[in-house]
């Protein structure tokens, strides 16, 4: 019933605003829409497989851990720590969960807000909530700390490049994976060539396919050379199992992707003009492919997607726009409705995981929803 409320308002905002093309309310309307998704997240009760260990957390975090602070110990960062103690003043660990809530959405909803056009800024909100919202808010709350960071990161992009490696340097504090931002330092000044970019990512998954056999092999021998590292060692197993259902499906899994780069070709192609202007979503939507295309087969790599989907979701839905304006008027909704729920479509698998017992797809943990009030 919760998810149905924001889902109905979004459907309607979707078809008065993006597809009819109506202003009036529409930044009221974009508001409610991060309050209900932000006091969703602040006031769930026990709701992903996470968030247990980040109660833990709470409770059992002080400044000793900041004063005895490892820096091999990847399993909680530094920024993470002084966060957590932060909010322990606070005496309850739903004031943690809110600020994240509110920090986390705030930056998402500003991102989508200042990249999109203000005719497809619903669809992108749509796009959120379905392939990424949940494990963002209920999941991974170390990562969607540093994921905010290098947000705000971005936005400063265009005008200052200092405070881009500033709060990029910022996400690293919260979350290891986010050490990959450092490469994006030497990659952002390579001018942006579409056909060099997409033979790069074609010839990434060629490889992942033709040494996909050898992928135990190299986590073996990983998990071997962490072995003396406790928590390297335990984080590298957890990424290694932490397999949805559609891991299970590798045709599947193959196919979604080819459909998602050929789409990002297409929209590409079709709205040139706008991307011209944005080629910092250009270059990140394609670092995006090339580390999704290393998860097609070595599962580890899907942390560092999570720092650049929300680009694929701003092209997705800027891509969406731009077509359906090509059909005719009569036939728009129709054409709207039918590429989102392709795309809507690709993105079930992930809330499904396997079944210890049975073997078969069952459904995720972020249903039904459970708050601290009931």
């Amino acid at each position: 019933m919760e998810y149905a409320i924001f889902l109905l308002l979004n459907l309607y905002c979707i078809l008065i605003y993006d597809i009819n093309g109506y202003h009036k309310n529409a930044d009221l309307f974009y508001g409610i829409q991060f309050v209900i998704l932000t006091f969703l997240s602040g006031f769930q009760y026990c709701m992903g497989t996470d968030i247990i260990l980040y109660m833990e957390d709470f409770e059992n975090t002080n400044w000793d851990t900041i004063v005895n602070y490892d820096i091999l110990n990847i399993k909680r960062q530094l920024g993470w720590l002084l966060f957590v103690n932060i909010m322990r003043f606070t005496g309850d660990f739903v004031y943690l969960k809110l600020v994240h809530a509110v920090f986390l959405n705030v930056t998402v909803f500003l991102f989508i807000y200042k990249m999109t056009s203000q005719r497809s800024k619903f669809t992108a909100v749509l796009l959120y909530f379905i392939m990424v919202y949940f494990d963002w808010n209920y999941n991974i709350l170390r990562q969607s700390m540093a994921i905010s960071f290098f947000l705000v990161a971005c936005l400063y992009y265009e005008t200052s490049k200092k405070k881009y490696y500033i709060f990029s340097v910022l996400s690293i504090l919260f979350h290891s994976s986010a050490i990959v931002l450092i490469l994006l330092f030497v990659f952002l000044r390579c001018k942006f060539d579409l056909k060099i970019f997409s033979w790069s990512i074609l010839l990434s998954v060629l490889v992942v396919i033709l040494f996909s056999s050898q992928g135990q092999t190299f986590w073996a021998y990983a998990d071997f050379m962490m072995s003396d590292n406790d928590s390297m060692s335990m984080a590298l197993d957890g990424y290694m199992n932490n397999q949805r259902y559609e891991s299970k499906l590798s045709i599947f899994k193959y196919l979604t992707y080819a459909f998602s780069f050929i789409s990002v070709i297409w929209f590409i192609l079709l709205n040139k003009k706008y991307f011209e202007k944005r080629e910092l979503i250009y270059k990140m939507v394609f670092i995006y492919l090339f580390f999704r295309a290393l998860t097609l087969e070595f599962v580890f790599f899907g942390r560092f997607t999570m720092y650049f989907i929300l680009f694929e979701i701003i092209l997705i839905a800027e891509g969406i726009y731009t077509y359906s304006k090509l059909v005719d008027r009569s036939y728009r909704i129709i054409a709207f409705t039918l590429l989102l729920s392709l795309f809507i479509l690709s993105s079930l698998p992930y809330y499904f995981s396997e079944n210890a017992e049975t073997g078969k797809a069952q459904l995720y943990q972020f249903y039904p929803y459970k708050s601290i009030f009931y």
